[in-house]
C-alpha cells in the first residue's frame, strides 16, 4: 500500500527543490568565473615553458 502525501508536503519538497535549484546555479556559477582565471594561467604558463 502507498500513503498519498499531503500537499504540505508536496509544497515543501517543491520548494526545496527550487532551493536547491537556484543554490546549485550559484555553485555553479561560482565555479566557472573562479575557473577562467585558472584557465588563462595555465595556457599562459604552458605557452612560456614550450617557448624555452
Amino acid at each position: 500500500m502507498a500513503i498519498a502525501p499531503t500537499p504540505q508536503a508536496v509544497a515543501a519538497a517543491a520548494d526545496a527543490g527550487a532551493a536547491f535549484d537556484s543554490q546549485s546555479l550559484f555553485w555553479l556559477i561560482t565555479a566557472v568565473v573562479m575557473a577562467i582565471p585558472l584557465l588563462i594561467v595555465m595556457t599562459l604558463l604552458a605557452t612560456v615553458l614550450t617557448r624555452r
